[in-house]
């Protein structure tokens, strides 16, 4: 009960109480360290706090070497030897994390003896077979290290709720692909602004079961649980085309709208070139045909040191450069390395320094001429060497060279980081106006080969020439082979007759070089209208809803946002919804 009118006499009281007088006395004794537990165990408890701090020294070191590894992307722990009487053998492997620790040992003097003591603990516990760690804590056991691991991943996990919840907002990216344990990986990406700056953080990568929309929106409201992020927050996500992303009813951006509905889907624009020219590199068969010749001539060259050994003498007399003293091999998924293939043979559009295809030719010619050779490998020089002397080989090729002088530029800055929006649009728009203008320009194709069957025809010559070997290769070829015309089989009552393109030049125009360029184009005007339209669409709706997204920002982010623009800008801004949140960004 509290009795204010008496309270300087309950003071008094309680100060000749004999409580408090006992309670005096022990804090006197203890400030004057005459207390019992100073008296009697004053040097246990020095040597007490004199391992702490050193505990907590070699704890530092460990945090740090831990922070290294993992922005390094390296592996922690070895496969065994990692109990610490091991650690005094040089010869074997302990795993990166112990062998950086061994390392800083050298030269730190507390890591050092630190890891001394541990090993002598150690090696008398195994001398004497006992079983279990009993109350031996040496600090760099993998629970100890796992522990230090998840901490400083809820750490980092902590800043990042920290700085999303200070944004206010944010958007999703999420794909997956297949680990060397042909297990699905789905990495979980968020994009936000703080203090003017865009940050893309990655969240979580987790084992993707389901790769419905619905398994895949479960998969991102669990990671967004493990970081306390609302999802109701996100006000966009960027995907690629596939149809579980996109779907209309059980895509996984429906099943976002339904927790988030003011958020909008952006078909990621690289993916969207990379499938256009993907598939334009698939048909007709004529160039399927090529893509496979230039993979099988790189890998015909790796599958053996000696065929390697007879490339890398020929290439290395001829270019300095290092990088172009290899053929590249084809990826399956990513077109560039099509490009980057290409180009290492035949060089650029309308260049021809440092081109290998003579490299190529004349090291095809030796391994099908050389004896030395089993039959099978000479057979398949053979085979190599006949369609890359072919013309239609080479204008496929400058064909394609010309694309991708035009789509390589685009591709590249669509995976920058901070790429303008506005600039890439008029990127695209740019990139078809150049595919158009080579769409029926199939003699500039024509010229442009046949400056390289002659210079590359002299240079071969001129090698052979300079070379002590007795070379004999076949011109590359400056026209079209003449080719049977194949007659169809006129069917029961068909009355016209079929009128076969008998002309090689007409025919290669139509069946490739137009129906490449065709095919190409007309992908790239459906995908950029069709991405166009909904996104203005969706930037609509989303400018609609820019007043109650508002509300939810902090004044500050709202003075940043606009308070930096001229009053002519602002009114621009004003005058329409889509204008601020695009300025925003």
């Amino acid at each position: 009960m509290c009795d204010w009118k008496h309270i300087y006499q309950r003071i008094s009281e309680h100060e000749n109480s004999k409580v408090h007088n006992q309670c005096c006395e022990a804090y006197f004794m203890h400030s004057q360290k005459r207390d019992v537990g100073s008296l009697l165990m004053e040097n246990q408890m020095h040597q007490l706090r004199e391992e702490v701090k050193k505990n907590r020294q070699v704890l530092e070191r460990i945090i740090e070497v831990c922070k290294v590894i993992g922005k390094r992307g390296l592996s922690v722990r070895g496969k065994r030897n990692e109990a610490a009487y091991f650690l005094k053998d040089p010869t074997l492997d302990h795993g990166t994390f112990l062998e950086m620790i061994i390392l800083i040992s050298k030269y730190d003097a507390v890591l050092n003896e630190h890891i001394n003591n541990i090993i002598n603990k150690s090696e008398k516990m195994h001398l004497q077979g006992s079983k279990g760690r009993g109350n031996f804590v040496s600090l760099l056991s993998h629970y100890s290290i796992s522990n230090v691991i998840s901490t400083i991943s809820s750490i980092i996990k902590q800043t990042i709720s920290s700085q999303i919840s200070k944004a206010q907002m944010f958007s999703v990216l999420i794909d997956t692909t297949q680990d060397i344990t042909v297990m699905d990986q789905c990495s979980i990406v968020l994009r936000y602004v703080t203090n003017g700056t865009i940050n893309e953080k990655l969240i979580a990568v987790k084992c993707c079961s389901d790769s419905t929309g619905k398994g895949m929106m479960e998969l991102l409201q669990s990671a967004l649980e493990e970081v306390k992020v609302d999802p109701e927050k996100c006000i966009g996500n960027a995907t690629d085309g596939a149809a579980n992303m996109q779907g209309v009813y059980n895509g996984f951006t429906a099943w976002l709208s339904k927790v988030a509905p003011e958020q909008i889907h952006v078909w990621c624009f690289s993916h969207v070139l990379n499938l256009v020219i993907t598939d334009a590199t698939k048909n007709p068969v004529r160039v399927a045909n090529f893509f496979s010749l230039i993979n099988a001539c790189s890998v015909f060259f790796k599958e053996s040191y000696q065929r390697m050994n007879i490339w890398r003498d020929i290439s290395e007399n001829e270019h300095e450069n290092i990088r172009h003293k290899r053929l590249q091999s084809i990826s399956d998924t990513r077109w560039t390395a099509k490009q980057t293939a290409v180009n290492r043979i035949f060089g650029s559009y309308g260049k021809f320094d440092n081109v290998m295809y003579p490299d190529l030719i004349i090291a095809l010619s030796k391994i099908s001429k050389n004896e030395s050779f089993k039959p099978d490998i000479r057979s398949k020089a053979s085979n190599l060497l006949t369609p890359l002397l072919k013309y239609e080989t080479i204008l496929i090729a400058h064909l394609y060279m010309n694309i991708f002088s035009i789509t390589g530029p685009l591709s590249r800055y669509l995976q920058t980081s901070g790429l303008d929006l506005h600039k890439c649009v008029q990127m695209v728009k740019g990139s078809l106006n150049e595919l158009k203008k080579i769409q029926r320009n199939m003699n500039n194709t024509m010229q442009v080969s046949e400056e390289f069957i002659l210079k590359m025809n002299d240079e071969i010559q001129k090698r052979i020439d300079e070379s002590s070997e007795d070379l004999e290769i076949e011109k590359i070829q400056s026209k079209f082979e003449v080719k049977r015309v194949a007659k169809k089989r006129k069917m029961a009552d068909y009355e016209s007759n079929d009128e076969p393109i008998v002309e090689e030049e007409k025919k290669f125009t139509i069946e490739i070089y137009n129906r490449v360029l065709d095919t190409i184009i007309e992908s790239m005007n459906k995908r950029e209208n069709e991405i166009k339209n909904n996104l203005s669409d969706e930037l609509l709706n989303f400018g609609k809803s820019w007043h109650f997204l508002k509300k939810s920002v902090d004044e500050e982010y709202n003075e940043q946002s606009y308070g930096n623009g001229s009053d002519s800008e602002n009114e621009d801004l004003e005058s329409t919804d889509i204008g601020k949140p695009c300025n925003k960004s």
